[in-house]
Order: C-alpha cells, then sequence, then structure tokens
C-alpha cells in the first residue's frame, strides 16, 4: 500500500489513536459500518495510517482491504 491509496476498512474493525507517546493509545473507535478510508503511511508491515471521517487513526494492515478494480482483496 502507497499514500494515497483507497482502502476498504470493514465493519468491525477496530480504529487506533496514539498519543504524543507512542505506543500507548489515546483513543480507538468500532467501525459500525462499512466504509473507505485513505492510506497516510505504513510502517512495521504490520500498522497502517488512515484517513476514517476526516481524522488520522491507526489500522492493522490485515483488517483492510484494497480497492483494486472494485474488487476487494485481503492487503496482506
Amino acid at each position: 500500500m502507497i499514500k494515497g491509496d483507497l482502502v476498504w476498512i470493514p465493519s468491525n474493525s477496530r480504529l487506533i489513536k496514539f498519543g504524543s507517546e507512542r505506543p500507548t493509545p489515546s483513543h480507538w473507535c468500532t467501525v459500525k459500518e462499512p466504509t473507505y478510508g485513505v492510506v497516510l503511511d505504513e510502517y512495521d508491515d504490520v500498522y497502517v495510517d488512515v484517513i476514517y471521517r476526516g481524522e488520522k487513526w491507526t489500522a492493522i494492515k490485515s483488517d483492510l482491504f484494497e480497492n483494486t478494480q472494485g474488487e476487494k482483496q485481503v492487503v496482506s
């Protein structure tokens, strides 16, 4: 995944917002309805920063799906 990619965020995915003292989470949310997000960054081959509802959140990469030609495929 690269910056700017559109990703599918399924319902019940957990998103985390970190404070200034990473890796301590400051907020978290559970996505209630499936939606799309935009990739900001990928790191540690495990986490992806995405824009969700206009804010930066961190997701577990394996919870997201790449949007490729209208198909939903697991990101590995």
